[in-house]
């Protein structure tokens, strides 16, 4: 979906369908919908729009089989799709951490691959490592501190 395109969402429903319960999807449960599918998108999307179509109608086929019931419509919503919103990355484990401490694990990494026969690392290279390790070690470590006892 992009800025210019109509999304549609539709339901079938028939004369024994509760009345609030179709009230509800065109007041809210529409929009709610739209909304999910726009998010993930990463479009904005205005209020929807509704229009009946009755079963064999151009767009409209027919009702799901096994439903029963009486004087089907088919409930379209259409909305416009009025802005593309920027995709926003996910920070990653090394953008959380400060300059400070961040230089502190890099030189962590350093010296542990060193010792270890691994040679040299850049930055790049180290902030991989951590990125790596990062999450999983901050984890250990809370859970080591919640489960410590004292003497």
């Amino acid at each position: 979906m992009k800025k210019g395109d109509t999304a549609q969402l539709a339901i079938w429903y028939c004369g024994e369908d509760d009345p609030a319960k179709i009230a509800w999807w065109r007041a809210e449960g529409c929009f709610e919908r739209m909304k999910d599918s726009a998010d993930y998108y990463r479009v904005e999307i205005a209020k929807p729009t509704f229009y009946e179509l009755s079963p064999g109608e151009s767009n409209a086929g027919h009702p799901p089989e096994g439903k029963r019931g009486t004087n089907f419509k088919l409930l379209v919503a259409e909305a416009e799709v009025v802005k593309d919103l920027p995709f926003v990355a996910p920070r990653t484990f090394v953008q959380t951490l400060s300059h400070k401490d961040l230089q502190k694990l890099r030189q962590i990494t350093r010296t542990t691959y060193a010792t270890r026969g691994g040679g040299d690392l850049g930055d790049e290279a180290c902030d991989e490592i951590i990125e790596a390790l990062g999450p999983d070690v901050v984890e250990s470590l809370i859970y080591e501190a919640a489960h410590a006892t004292k003497h």
